[in-house]
């Protein structure tokens, strides 16, 4: 009876009792984009049969189908039907107002899509609508259209020297805006400008560059009720000594903290000849420590990434991507707003590379090295190499011919191969006994004086051969 061996070499089928199958239990690799991971397959399987996952079980931001398909005892996955989402309550950061604000999401989003939210909700006092939009798995928030609370038209008091008049403010001011007005035109006995700001719906009154004219204002007290401005990184207020008295030429000191929302420091509140002025150098915005972290979104994978040395207000620094996502490179920019450190990208500025893998095939007269290069978008498919010459048809005619295990196969090509004589010419037959045959010759080195001999018509020149072996004599061959 022919041996096994003959058998497969003449591509017959393997019975499906002799392939392999694939047993539950285990972890199988798995990837998405730049998400790796295992999962496990919910039953065992025959070869050729595929058992079917939620995305979710490679990760939570997943959604779609997974496929394990069992192939020879071996599970392989298959992503291609996942896709990232924005899970319902995902946090999206918004920055009104210098503050930076944390949104999660109303429902889960995939990517692309969006739905407004009242800028009124995100911070008081501001109108229009904010858009929340879902991209590559990251939350962001649109605020260009929120409106900012303005100061409407009004009469504002102004105290200047012991006096309060009024100044007519006859048009709203947006937010950040201001307008100046004489000192003269509040008080004959002071000259220069002082300014009206709007600072988040409320106004801020600065006399600082008011100054006294007349001899009658030199060394004038201030207060009682004395007021001065203060305008700093977004936040503003007004400053009422109330029932205290300052002398010209005094000062008095306060916290930061106490007047601008996180600011540390001092501010010295100095009367001069009547008028209350304000120092704020030293009032410093709280910056970003070193330790702290920026939420960031990189390629699918949720992190922090923190600061190695503090970082102050309005400053901006790159942090690197794989401290996030190993799989990632690049680095992603951030920014300290008032001690809040927030990536106004997300993540999405961080750049993607080639993964490429080596695996080695060794037999007892050649090894072959495959490298496989996998596509950015984790569906698996690669470019195969044969360090052979490019020549990979022993594999292809084993895996052509015959469809059982390749396994079984490479024992084949062990014990036929192995051998100091030819295989029998019976066996070379169809695709499979041709690409057997030229690596068998090319194996025991024979053949190369008769490399420029003719061939059979429709023969490549490597084959030929090949051909004028099989037809020598016995002795010969």
């Amino acid at each position: 009876a022919p041996s096994i061996w003959r058998w497969i070499l003449v591509g017959a089928t393997l019975p499906m009792s002799l392939m392999a199958a694939c047993s539950s239990g285990v972890s199988v690799d798995a990837s998405f984009a730049r998400i790796y991971g295992t999962v496990m397959p919910s039953s065992g399987a025959e070869d050729g049969e595929t058992d079917i996952l939620d995305c979710a079980a490679l990760a939570t931001n997943l959604q779609g189908d997974l496929a394990l398909t069992c192939d020879s005892g071996t599970w392989t996955a298959s992503t291609a039907n996942c896709s990232l989402v924005c899970l319902a309550g995902q946090p999206g950061y918004a920055v009104l107002s210098g503050l930076v604000h944390s949104i999660g999401t109303n429902a889960t989003l995939i990517d692309g899509d969006a739905y407004g939210l009242e800028c009124e909700s995100i911070r008081g006092g501001f109108g229009g609508t904010a858009t929340v939009s879902c991209t590559s798995g990251m939350v962001s928030i649109d605020t260009s259209s929120c409106i900012s609370p303005s100061c409407p038209a009004a009469n504002v008091i102004v105290r200047i020297g012991q006096r309060s008049s009024t100044f007519a403010l006859t048009d709203a001011l947006s937010d950040g805006d201001s307008v100046a007005f004489s000192c003269l035109a509040l008080h004959s006995e002071y000259t220069g400008d002082g300014s009206i700001s709007c600072v988040e719906g409320a106004t801020v009154i600065d006399i600082t560059g008011c100054e006294c004219a007349a001899e009658t204002c030199r060394a004038r007290e201030c207060g009682p009720f004395a007021r001065a401005g203060i305008a700093k990184n977004f936040r503003g207020t007004t400053v009422n000594l109330g029932l205290s008295i300052l002398a010209s030429g005094t000062a008095q000191t306060m916290r930061c903290s106490e007047l601008l929302e996180r600011h540390s420091g001092n501010i010295d509140f100095t009367c001069r000849d009547g008028v209350l002025t304000s120092n704020d150098s030293t009032c410093i915005a709280q910056p970003c420590n070193a330790g702290e972290g920026a939420e960031l979104f990189v390629h699918g994978v949720r992190g922090w990434a923190p600061l190695e040395a503090p970082l102050p207000h309005g400053g901006e620094v790159g942090l690197p991507c794989a401290g996030v996502n190993p799989h990632s490179s690049g680095q992603e920019l951030v920014r300290c707003t008032l001690g809040d450190l927030y990536a106004p990208a997300g993540g999405l500025s961080c750049a993607d590379f080639t993964v490429t893998s080596t695996a080695t095939a060794t037999t007892t007269t050649t090894t072959t090295t495959t490298t496989t290069t996998e596509p950015l978008d984790g569906a698996g498919s690669g470019v195969v190499e044969d360090d052979d010459d490019g020549d990979s048809s022993l594999l292809v005619g084993l895996l052509v011919g015959g469809g059982g295990s390749f396994v079984v196969l490479c024992c084949c090509w062990l014990c036929c191969c192995s051998k100091s004589q030819a295989p029998d010419p019976a066996d070379l037959r169809s695709g499979l006994a041709h690409s057997f045959s030229r690596t068998w010759k090319r194996s025991h080195s024979f053949g190369d004086s008769h490399s420029q001999s003719e061939g059979e018509p429709g023969d490549e020149p490597g084959d030929r051969d090949l051909h004028t072996a099989a037809k020598a004599p016995d002795a010969e061959r």
